[in-house]
């Protein structure tokens, strides 16, 4: 019930209901916290950003059914901003259970996703990246193996050319001879 109260307010006057909205953030209860963070995009204030980061280090929230829906609602170009904040963040537990879902996503969160966050300075969210990289699904990854597998290890980059080498279909592999020279 005060999921859906607070998540009505996202339709009212901005300066009628942020005060409400936001003291609702600090709810136990998830589900009122993803209402909020829901009327906070609708009123157009930006600590969704925030909430969402937040979000983000909760062990207890299930990345693909609880918090991604809220990211696709905004976005790729929204949300990765607001996934780097959390990815940078030392506390996030367990990074690799969000790289899981932008690969499982694939599309431009996997391009993006995962160009943004092969660049991390935070080790332990860039390594779990570099750590799917080569399992990703072929097709959709050869736009990013191109633009960064000169970039990464000799692991790394044996390990993609040789599922390049076992796969049947035909992919535009152009970029494995700028590997071969190098």
């Amino acid at each position: 019930v005060r999921a859906m109260a607070v998540e009505g307010l996202g339709d009212a006057p901005k300066k009628r209901v942020l005060a409400v909205v936001k003291d609702a953030l600090a709810d136990q209860q998830w589900q009122v916290r993803r209402a909020v963070i829901r009327s906070l995009i609708q009123l157009k204030d930006k600590s969704w950003q925030t909430a969402i980061s937040n979000a983000m280090l909760s062990s207890n929230l299930d990345p693909s059914k609880e918090v991604f829906p809220l990211l696709e609602a905004i976005g790729v170009k929204k949300a990765l901003p607001v996934m780097k904040k959390a990815f940078e963040n030392p506390k996030m537990p367990q990074p690799h259970r969000y790289v899981e879902v932008l690969a499982e996503k694939g599309g431009d969160w996997l391009l993006k996703g995962f160009t943004m966050g092969l660049k991390l300075k935070q080790k332990q969210a860039r390594e779990a990246f570099i750590e799917r990289l080569p399992k990703l699904d072929l097709r959709q990854a050869a736009p990013l193996y191109k633009a960064v597998l000169s970039k990464q290890s000799a692991e790394i980059q044996k390990a993609v050319l040789d599922r390049l080498a076992d796969h049947d279909e035909k992919l535009d592999v152009g970029f494995v001879k700028k590997l071969l020279k190098a």
